[in-house]
Formats: C-alpha cells, structure tokens, sequence
C-alpha cells in the first residue's frame, strides 16, 4: 500500500511539472505569434501606405515604403514559422517519463489488490460454504507441533 501511495504522489508532481512545462511553453509561443500579428499589421499598413504613395505619386518614397511593408510580412512569417515548429523541452520528456512510470507502478498495485481481495473472498467463501475443511488445515500443522514439543518434553524430563 505504501508504493501505492508513492506513486500516487509521483503521479501528482509529474502531472505539475508537466502542467507547468505546457504552460510555460504556450505563453511563450503567445508571446511570438501576438509579435508575429502586430508587424503583420504594420506590414499592412505599410502596404497601404505604399500603395498610396504609388498612387500619388509615380515612384519615390512609395517604393520604400512598399519594401519595408513586404519586409515587415516576411518577418512575421517567418516568426509564426519558428514558433510553430518549437518543441517542448528535455524536462516535458523525462516528467513524461517518470509520469508514464508512476501510472504503471499504480496499475501493478492495483492488479496485486485485485488478486490479494480475490484470495480472500475466495477464503472467506470456503469459510462459509466449508467450515470444517477450511478451519481444519490450519489446526492440524499447530496441533501436531504442539504435540511433538510435548513429546519432546515428556522425554526431556524422563532422561
């Protein structure tokens, strides 16, 4: 029972850790996708402006600002990119582990419980449905020990 109640503790603390480590992990991500959608934006608002200057004027600084705007998209793709293709950590995979660990050490208790209340209904069954013969194999071994310490100190005592 004790293992049981380790496990169920390790359970626990790797279910925090785990927890914490997604966490951390998707803030992290948020941070650079809402980076990633405010230079998006200003990508947008570049464009437009260019597309404005463009309009206005044949060319000039309508160019730049078309290269910048461009430039800012670029950059948040590639941001978005890098953020979705981030992995957790080292320390996700060994909680994991040790979680996957403690879930198994809790089945096997679980299945010896099983097996230890079978044995006991099954036990208590021959107790209820066969008194003598469940009662009687458990007298004979201290009965006859009983009888040869006696017969051993009835010789003890004669010699």
């Amino acid at each position: 029972m004790q293992t049981l109640t380790k496990s169920v503790k390790v359970l626990f603390k790797a279910e925090r850790i785990l927890a914490r480590e997604r966490l951390f992990h998707e803030v992290f991500k948020s941070q650079f996708k809402a980076l990633a959608v405010l230079i998006a934006i200003i990508g947008v608002v570049m464009l437009s402006v260019s597309l404005f200057f463009a309009l206005s004027v044949s060319f000039g600084s309508a160019v730049a600002a078309l290269i910048v705007g461009v430039a800012d998209i670029g950059l948040a793709g590639i941001i978005l990119f890098a953020t979705s293709s981030m992995k957790l950590g080292r320390t996700y995979e060994m909680a994991q582990t040790i979680r996957d660990g403690a879930i198994n050490d809790i089945e096997a208790d679980v299945l010896d419980i099983a097996d230890e209340l079978k044995a006991v209904r099954a036990d208590i069954n021959a107790l209820v449905h066969r008194p003598p013969a469940a009662i009687v194999p458990h007298m004979v071994v201290p009965a006859i020990e009983a009888a040869l310490k006696g017969l051993s100190a009835n010789n003890a005592s004669e010699n």
